[in-house]
């Protein structure tokens, strides 16, 4: 199994017409906007943009853990296909630059066992936590977008 660098999903909606798949991708960027997204860029029925934690935004701004993000509407005869992916490649680089210094503290002071603990929380709380809310809550800003 790979690390978990980029989560990938999609959503079945009941398809309007081609107007649908126009005021998604308008909604969503406008959406993007308002949660201050950067490079929010729309190519026919495809958006891109980027988050991540380097931005003068609260931390809990959805986009915080999302370094970057595709969103894709794809349509068909009788559904659309709302497909997208978001990766966290800024929350693990801050996550190696945290564990190594856990790792030089805890070696110089000689306690091992309190770096293991520090790693598990930085990994768990930091990393995991941050991870499973970025993908939840963003499949329900998707779905309640797909819904309007």
């Amino acid at each position: 199994m790979r690390f978990p660098t980029s989560f990938r999903h999609s959503i079945k909606v009941p398809w309007t017409g081609n107007t649908y798949s126009d005021s998604f991708i308008n909604l969503l960027s406008a959406e993007l906007t308002i949660l201050k997204g950067k490079n929010i860029v729309i190519e026919g029925h495809v958006v891109t943009f980027t988050g991540g934690i380097f931005r003068p935004v609260w931390s809990t701004n959805l986009l915080v853990p999302i370094s970057t993000g595709k969103v894709e509407i794809i349509n068909y005869s009788d559904y659309s296909k709302i497909i997208y992916e978001i990766k966290f490649s800024q929350i693990i680089i801050v996550n190696i630059i945290l564990s190594i210094l856990s790792i030089v503290f805890g070696l110089c002071k000689q306690n091992i066992e309190s770096t293991i603990i520090i790693l598990l929380v930085v990994w768990i709380l930091l990393f995991g936590f941050n991870v499973t809310v970025a993908i939840i809550t963003f499949n329900r800003f998707i779905k309640d977008i797909s819904k309007n």
